[in-house]
């Protein structure tokens, strides 16, 4: 999809994009091989050019960090097909809602078909998290630019979070996808374990506190059960999201010419 875009190009919004779609123009490709592009002067096709053969290059070496820089956080999905191969997928789990009040308790990362549980008192630390999280071009996660990446900054300020992030909460919103991850699951048809099925936020801590307290080494082992079916169903829900968001933009997208349908099926 990010080959389809025209965003982060300086001075083009969504109107503009959407009428290069209407022209025909779909790709990069397209644009670079137009000598000339309605309502585009010839110097800034040039411009645009040049910025679009770096976007190239950017994309050839695998520099996410390049998009996450020129486009907005709404539209960081369009990186999804292109990085999800080197994503990961987080979510905390916390002692309360503060960060000035609550403590992290576990860091929950799924990428390279992995899962890795980060705990407290164990191995979780600012530099595991660093080691860990730098190995990946893209965070996913299900309301985290709101809660869990702002609560890790404020716990482990040398954390280095400068990759495109899909927040999976706002940008299933856009496509009518509302309420907590469960219930979105539920809608979409993905199933838990039944032995944390029942399991929530609230219920999270009073394990952990079981854990701490009383040593209960079920009740921790419930909780990163618990974190992992959080952390594994964003990678489904992810792939549904994205389908339905590429679906949408280019819904009801005429050419000009001939006003032929543009649709642009699933990659």
């Amino acid at each position: 999809m990010i080959k389809n875009s025209f965003l982060f190009l300086d001075r083009v919004g969504y109107r503009t994009e959407e009428r290069l779609w209407r022209q025909g123009i779909l790709t990069w490709e397209d644009f670079l091989g137009c000598s000339g592009v309605a309502g585009i002067s010839a110097r800034e096709k040039e411009r645009h050019d040049r910025e679009i053969e770096r976007a190239c290059e950017c994309l050839g070496k695998g520099d996410s960090r390049y998009f996450r820089e020129r486009l907005k956080p709404r539209e960081h999905w369009r990186l999804y097909p292109e990085f999800k191969d080197r994503a990961c997928y987080i979510d905390i789990e916390t002692t309360g809602l503060s960060p000035s009040t609550s403590d992290v308790t576990v860091v929950g990362i799924y990428g390279g078909g992995e899962f890795r549980s980060f705990v407290k008192g164990s191995n979780l630390t600012g530099e595991a998290l660093a080691e860990e999280l730098s190995r990946y071009r893209l965070i996913i996660s299900f309301y985290g630019s709101a809660f869990d990446v702002p609560f890790l900054l404020s716990r482990y300020p040398e954390l280095r979070l400068d990759q495109p992030h899909i927040d999976l909460c706002f940008t299933g919103r856009r496509i009518g996808l509302r309420g907590g991850l469960k219930a979105i699951e539920r809608e979409i048809g993905i199933r838990r374990e039944s032995d944390v099925a029942d399991v929530d936020g609230f219920e999270a801590v009073r394990l952990w506190r079981k854990w701490e307290r009383d040593g209960d080494r079920s009740a921790l082992e419930k909780l990163l059960e618990y974190n992992q079916a959080d952390v594994e169903s964003l990678s489904t829900l992810a792939e549904t999201i994205y389908q339905k968001m590429r679906a949408r933009t280019f819904l009801n997208i005429t050419s000009n010419e001939g006003h032929r349908k543009i649709h642009i099926g699933p990659e």
